[in-house]
């Protein structure tokens, strides 16, 4: 049982809460050492809205044309916090 938003849940349960299948969840606690009752609510992915619509960054960057890489280096320069609207978010021309 791990601690998720001041609940106990299972590992199950919180990988769905937090956005992850169980095994990422598991690896990712794994790699960081985490023992079994610890808060683990910052674990969770960043969400972001495109066109209405809740997405993770690998999918939001694909449907705003970027990398997933870029686009998630534009959102922590530009300081855009998750759950922000990020539609209006398309890549510019680059200049040559």
């Amino acid at each position: 049982m791990f601690v998720v938003n001041g609940q106990e849940v299972s590992i199950t349960a919180a990988a769905g809460i937090l956005g992850y299948d169980q095994s990422t969840l598991s690896r990712k606690i794994a790699s960081l050492s985490l023992p079994e009752g610890s808060d683990i609510s910052h674990l969770g992915k960043a969400f972001y809205i495109v066109n209405g619509e809740k997405m993770d960054i690998p999918r939001a960057a694909a449907v705003l044309g970027y990398d997933r890489y870029w686009l998630s280096k534009k959102l922590k320069r530009c300081s855009v916090p998750p759950g922000s609207d990020i539609s209006h978010m398309t890549p510019g021309k680059r200049r040559q």
